[in-house]
């Protein structure tokens, strides 16, 4: 047993039916001014699979599921040592909105062709814990998370997606893959404007074009890239949390 493994329980969930999520790609959600001095809103993305360094953060930012929220914006799964554990924990804790990414994407699309070859381990893994219908299951509910979020909290407007916007501006069509894979460009590259909103993303791991380990701003502060590359440890790479009420930066080492 590790060391904070004594601690899991404080995090687990007590729901039997999971939340319903929404099938559409864009998903909206408002937290009027009245409401954001209790509720703490936190965004992270890319956890890949790193399931004890996501709940030492929980434990650090002390987040509070009957208070608070917390949105992930893709790639929970792959790279890390417990995908089975990141799925298990994020699809039946309500006070958890998980966006979908490009590795969840690509599990979807390689299960249609492959089942259970798809991902031979996490599947056994997901069989054993919760029933022989537990990787369909799982599957279903990855395919009906949305890809987008628009977020207004009090008097700031925020668009979160796992790879980039859905256009490059509010005027242009939606392209909603975009959210997934991203544009030509990587995001923090793209000229991307939403008439104030604050985008964020992740999908690509700011230590491989800043140097560091932390979350990317852009100048103005519109647009910030969330994955500190949680995939590459080896690299230096960590997990970062953004809470959105005051734009406060978290960090735990894998």
């Amino acid at each position: 047993m590790s060391f904070f493994s004594r601690y899991f329980p404080f995090f687990r969930h007590n729901h039997t039916e999971c939340p319903p999520v929404s099938p559409n790609p864009l998903l909206r959600l408002t937290i009027p001014n009245g409401q954001t001095g209790d509720k703490n809103v936190y965004v992270m993305s890319d956890l890949h699979g790193q399931y004890e360094a996501f709940l030492r953060m929980l434990w650090k930012i002390r987040f509070h599921p009957e208070r608070d929220l917390l949105i992930l914006a893709g790639d929970l799964i792959d790279c890390g040592p417990d995908s089975c554990s990141m799925l298990e924990y994020t699809r039946m804790e309500s006070s958890v909105l998980v966006l979908r990414g490009n590795h969840e994407q690509d599990l979807i699309n390689a299960w249609s062709s492959f089942g259970l070859r798809a991902d031979p381990v996490l599947f056994a893994r997901l069989k054993e814990r919760r029933g022989k219908d537990a990787p369909e299951e799982y599957v279903s509910w990855l395919s009906s998370l949305p890809s987008c979020c628009s977020l207004t909290l009090g008097e700031r407007r925020f668009l979160i997606a796992h790879a980039a916007p859905p256009s490059p501006t509010p005027q242009e069509a939606p392209d909603w893959e975009r959210c997934l894979y991203g544009g030509e460009k990587d995001f923090y590259q793209e000229a991307c404007r939403w008439d104030g909103t604050v985008l964020i993303a992740g999908h690509t791991p700011t230590i491989h074009f800043s140097g560091r380990a932390q979350i990317w701003k852009s100048p103005d502060g519109l647009r910030q890239v969330i994955d500190c590359g949680a995939s590459c440890p080896e690299c230096g790479g960590r997990l970062g949390c953004l809470r959105l009420n005051d734009m406060a930066e978290f960090y735990t080492e894998i």
